[in-house]
């Protein structure tokens, strides 16, 4: 379904173990390939963001929900 990016901003990530990773602040898109290639994400505890391939996401409806840490690797 699509979706507008403005819409993805500030939602909570978690792995599909429950953790929280944090707020989605940002997201890479390639321009060639005319898609979304990276979520940046800010920990709510820490000052660090980091990245998380857009092809890890499982499902975005309230939260996004990632693939956990161990599928990640």
């Amino acid at each position: 379904m699509p979706k507008r990016i403005r819409d993805l901003y500030d939602k909570h990530v978690y792995t599909t173990g429950g953790k929280l990773l944090g707020i989605a602040v940002d997201f890479i898109i390639d321009t060639d390939e005319r898609r979304l290639v990276e979520i940046e994400i800010q920990p709510e505890d820490e000052p660090e963001t980091f990245k998380v391939p857009f092809s890890s996401v499982i499902g975005c409806e309230d939260v996004f929900i990632v693939k956990s840490e161990e599928e990640l690797v």
